[in-house]
């Protein structure tokens, strides 16, 4: 039952968007855009035609989730989202995921593309991203976080709070 229910309501934003889309209604359609959950837009970007998904990227790329719309799009889809883009554009876009979610979309691009882009990005990023990289596709030191967080042995709760 939910899941008709959300079903029947992506394919109403769906329309919506299309509808949108088709008058040219560019400021509606961004706060539409912008009120839609990540995973639900990687849902209605699938059914847009080329042309529709090319112009409506251009306001994804401005969601604050845009970071779990990429990583939860079809991987068939990633090379064509960022076919338009300028290489400082893909830099930019791609910039605020962790490197390990980087890392996998890069394997996505062509090699030539993914080298362009890791060039753009700053060095302290770079260096993360070939720590990633250096493990193959599967391994925990390839699809973990390298981040984390570290207290001293002594420290209690009554002493941070």
């Amino acid at each position: 039952m939910f899941l008709e229910l959300h079903e029947s309501h992506s394919n109403i934003t769906l329309e919506a968007i299309r509808r949108l889309f088709r008058r040219n209604s560019r400021v509606t359609l961004y706060k539409l855009i912008q009120r839609i959950h990540p995973s639900e837009m990687t849902w209605i970007y699938r059914y847009l035609n080329s042309a529709e998904r090319k112009s409506i990227f251009q306001y994804i790329r401005r969601m604050e989730g845009m970071a779990d719309f990429l990583l939860e799009i079809d991987h068939a889809l990633v090379p064509e989202i960022f076919a338009d883009l300028s290489p400082h554009e893909k830099a930019t876009t791609l910039s605020d995921l962790p490197p390990e979610d980087l890392a996998q979309l890069l394997d996505l691009l062509p090699p030539d593309e993914a080298v362009e882009i890791q060039e753009l990005l700053g060095n302290e990023f770079r260096d993360k991203l070939a720590e990633v990289r250096q493990y193959a596709d599967e391994y925990a030191g390839r699809i973990m976080s390298h981040e984390y967080i570290a207290f001293e042995e002594n420290l209690t709760v009554s002493t941070v709070g």
